[in-house]
């Protein structure tokens, strides 16, 4: 009886955590493209990929996901990871939503070092979330580990696909600037002291349910 209750509330805290990544994650990749000071490589990617064909940003976000996705699929020698997709799906919903939310108010007339740096937070933090959430991956994400188990380091890989992303947005006139090399080498860090600070509170709130 008390497993039960313990395996529904982890379940539940899963979810929030995910839900609350997933949601307001493209706050701050809205925010860091507004800012003008650069975006990371992969986001600067997407806006620039939309801008080109004319259409929303999820529409970006949903081209290059199935590219990472088929590109995942022959690294692995296998068929294509399609549930990943959900991930995507959601991100390109609430990224559309949050740039017509803040185009639309007078947030953009924060300073761009405000507007970059509470964007960087932002992405931190609920990347982290996300990440403890431990629900669907993105693609990118699946693509990371594919390649990091074919022997790629984890931090190589990351970095790796954060340079070809930027160098592609680049050649778009994506958002790339300082602010891009903040991102690239500053999130993984800023992430990992959220992610212990969401974790601590994670087992606290589990450890509490024990006794529900």
């Amino acid at each position: 009886m008390m497993e039960n209750v313990r395996i529904r509330h982890s379940c539940c805290v899963n979810l929030v955590l995910y839900l609350m990544g997933i949601i307001f994650m493209p706050v701050g990749v809205v925010l860091t493209i507004m800012s003008g000071l650069g975006a990371g490589g992969y986001d600067a990617w997407n806006f620039a990929l939309a801008g080109l064909v004319g259409q929303p940003v999820s529409t970006g976000i949903y081209i290059s996901s199935v590219c990472v996705i088929l590109l995942t699929a022959a690294v692995r020698r296998r068929k294509p990871r399609f549930t990943t997709c959900i991930t995507s799906f959601l991100l390109g919903i609430f990224t559309d939503l949050w740039q017509r939310i803040c185009l639309n108010s007078r947030i953009n007339e924060l300073p761009p070092y405000l507007l970059f740096s509470g964007g960087m937070l932002i992405v931190a933090f609920c990347a982290a979330a996300y990440m403890e959430g431990d629900l669907p991956p993105g693609p990118t994400d699946d693509l990371v580990v594919a390649l990091h188990r074919k022997g790629l380091g984890l931090g190589a890989v990351k970095l790796g696909l954060d340079l070809i992303c930027a160098v592609m947005a680049f050649c778009l006139g994506g958002e790339i600037g300082a602010g891009t090399v903040l991102l690239t080498f500053g999130l993984g860090p800023l992430i990992g002291c959220f992610h212990t600070y969401i974790l601590k509170a994670v087992n606290k709130i589990e450890n509490r349910g024990k006794y529900l």
